[in-house]
């Protein structure tokens, strides 16, 4: 459109190799003679001569998503265009230089060590014109690994633009981590890395601090499934406390093999000291145990300190109070939850007058599947009533078979199982 009315563009999962893409993104490249003959006169258009036969691009894309594209036929290298007197570079270097594309998604296009210099090229030290508008660059599910780090981390150094960068499962390792915390020293923009499943270990964890002692810019930091341990926390720690200009608001830190004395003292020197500006934690599947999470949970609700904690908002439905006061419902079919309509002919079933108040919004979980049950997904609803008595009073209407959601409810917390049916014929 020569207009760049085109705002949001998906090509997610299309297929489409480098040179299809390519093609594609010059496509938005239109001169005023082919606008006249595809909207206009051809007549007009026939008489048209120098600048309006000069295609110009026009775009105003916000948001590009090429997920799943395949890029690994690219066989492009600088150094083969730096020698040329006037080299016409990649439609996608250009691309990314002379538009004010913000959002760049490219999880799963096979990026390689082999590849990624098209990428770095565009984002780093852009022969056509600097990186400027770029701020989110999806790069997850990749295959860029510690080689391509090499090409990747000066082109972070030298960018300016980029705010947010996922990197999960390229399969860095502590080497490939350790260039881009080095990079990242010198880089003032970013506020977002996302690391996740990059297998960074403990020594990666150690460039990371040596990087969030100097850089203060990043906020978010996703280190999960990295098996950095209670050693590698113990040196995301340091880089937090180091700095009072340390920015991290948001830390995650899921299945990395941290146990309870890990935990412990992360939580007393960063968190409850108040010595950091953490706001949200993610550390589910851990080695924390529940009685050790209870503490921390317990402590920081002493403390007032307003910092959300995945594992522990499991826990405050699994206090004794609130769960003597719920009841789960189930297994529950789809078509009595999964439209707006179902949910609210779902909510009238509680009448106040006969179950009594209950609390919204009702939860609903996915069980594992039973052996020997086919057909309906294992769903179960959970209910939180406001007084202990409602939960008696639900019980025998389910009993009664007077509520027509479910045949069976049980006060959360109790002990319930399912009886298999098996045959006995041989």
């Amino acid at each position: 459109m020569k207009n760049g009315a085109l705002r949001h563009l998906s090509m997610r999962n299309s297929s489409s190799d480098i040179g299809r893409i390519q093609d594609f993104l010059s496509s938005f490249r239109v001169s005023e003679k082919q606008h006249e003959e595809w909207y206009g006169e051809l007549k007009v258009a026939n008489e048209m001569k120098h600048d309006q036969l000069v295609k110009k691009l026009y775009c105003g894309l916000r948001f590009l998503d090429l997920g799943g594209c395949r890029f690994e036929a690219s066989s492009f290298k600088v150094k083969n265009f730096e020698i040329l007197n006037d080299p016409v570079w990649p439609e996608i270097v250009k691309f990314i230089a002379q538009t004010q594309l913000p959002v760049l998604d490219l999880r799963a296009c096979q990026i390689s060590s082999t590849n990624v210099e098209l990428f770095t090229c565009a984002i780093g030290k852009n022969p056509v014109a600097a990186c400027q508008h770029l701020k989110v660059l999806n790069l997850a599910n990749n295959s860029i690994t510690r080689v391509g780090a090499k090409l990747l981390a000066p082109a972070l150094e030298a960018n300016q633009s980029i705010e947010f960068l996922d990197l999960s499962q390229n399969h860095l390792g502590v080497y490939g981590v350790t260039l881009i915390a080095k990079a990242l020293q010198q880089n003032s923009t970013l506020k977002g890395l996302n690391l996740f499943k990059n297998t960074l270990d403990v020594d990666g964890a150690r460039a990371l601090r040596d990087m969030l002692k100097v850089n203060h810019s990043i906020e978010f930091l996703d280190v999960g499934h990295n098996r950095i341990r209670s050693k590698g926390l113990e040196a995301i720690s340091e880089g937090i406390l180091h700095s009072e200009q340390c920015k991290l608001q948001t830390l995650g830190l899921r299945m990395n093999f941290i146990n309870d004395d890990g935990f412990a003292r992360f939580f007393e020197e960063v968190v409850l000291s108040g010595m950091s500006k953490l706001e949200n934690l993610y550390v589910t599947q851990n080695n924390l145990s529940e009685h050790k999470a209870l503490r921390l949970a317990a402590e920081l609700a002493r403390q007032e300190m307003k910092v959300y904690v995945d594992q522990f908002e499991k826990l405050l439905y699994q206090s004794e109070e609130r769960m003597a006061k719920t009841l789960w419902f189930g297994p529950i079919n789809p078509g009595n939850y999964e439209s707006a309509a179902a949910r609210v002919a779902m909510v009238k079933q509680f009448r106040p007058a006969k179950c009594g108040l209950f609390k919204t919004p009702m939860r609903f979980k996915n069980a594992k599947k039973i052996p020997g049950r086919l057909g309906r997904p294992n769903v179960y609803m959970l209910v939180e009533f406001e007084d202990e008595a409602s939960v008696a009073n639900v019980t025998k209407m389910v009993s009664g078979g007077k509520f027509a959601l479910s045949r069976k409810c049980f006060r959360a917390g109790t002990n319930t199982y399912v009886q298999i049916k098996r045959s006995t014929r041989k």
